[in-house]
């Protein structure tokens, strides 16, 4: 396990219309001259949501995923906070703990480690079951929803650096396959990195497409990133796109009609 961050994040979600390149051609045109909107190699990314019985999280807006990026030992946990504000766009704090595949299947014990689980856990406890505010006991967080992505990103940097860390903005498209798995023992999954298919039950899926804007606002060049983000959301705006502040586990409960136990 390590600790990996704690950040402010700004996203904006909505629909994509006829094709990437609309898009694209629209916050191109916002860039200073020397900057570029740069193509990152496409990638499929596994996202496990976690929840309680009553999709607390889900209610509340407050998601809990295990991700992984590659065929390689290891998640990273992911725990957002409800978002700040009223705007057409999401700002809110984001931790991140990487975990090896065992601390992963640790959620059996209830004691999933690092700060993204734990801090999962005190938000139920303090804002959800009143009967756990006063009490050690921790809610149980099971698996509920598998999210498989096929990404493609771009992302605004200066011309002629392509290392990471001088990003301002990141433009993702995300092709998306949704699995109810509150019935699936997780343990191939998180092992392996893939669905086991040997099931005689099938899986209970549906798929939505979604592009998202996204700029970490905790680390260098905020003004900068802020500055940037804020004017893409104007263009998108002005031009009709369909924005949501539902995120993709939100879709996803509602798409194949997961209601509490």
């Amino acid at each position: 396990m390590r600790e990996k961050s704690d950040l402010i994040e700004v996203e904006l979600k909505f629909l994509p219309k006829n094709s990437d390149v609309e898009v694209l051609t629209l916050l191109r045109s916002l860039l200073q001259p020397g900057w570029a909107l740069a193509k990152s190699s496409p990638r499929i990314v596994l996202d496990i949501y976690m929840d309680t019985d009553d999709l607390y999280l889900n209610r509340t807006d407050a998601p809990l995923r295990f991700r992984k990026r590659r065929k390689k030992n290891g998640w990273t946990a992911n725990f957002k906070l409800p978002s700040k504000g009223q705007y057409d766009y999401l700002e809110r704090r984001e931790i991140y703990t990487t975990l090896e595949n065992e601390e992963v299947l640790r959620y059996k014990t209830n004691d999933i480690p690092g700060q993204a689980s734990l801090s999962a856990y005190d938000f139920i406890a303090s804002k959800g079951n009143k009967s756990l505010r006063f009490s050690s006991q921790r809610c149980m967080l099971k698996p509920i929803v598998l999210i498989v992505s096929y990404r493609q990103m771009y992302s605004v940097r200066p011309m002629g650096f392509a290392h990471r860390g001088l990003e301002l903005v990141h433009v993702l498209f995300d092709e998306m396959t949704a699995f109810d798995i509150r019935d699936m023992d997780i343990d191939h999954l998180v092992t392996h990195g893939e669905l086991d298919y040997s099931t005689d039950t099938p899986y209970h899926t549906c798929g939505f497409n979604l592009v998202e804007i996204e700029a970490d606002c905790g680390r260098n060049r905020k003004a900068d990133k802020r500055n940037l983000f804020e004017l893409m959301v104007e263009k998108i705006r002005s031009n009709n796109f369909t924005m949501t502040q539902r995120n993709k586990y939100q879709t996803s409960i509602d798409s194949l009609d997961i209601t509490q136990s």
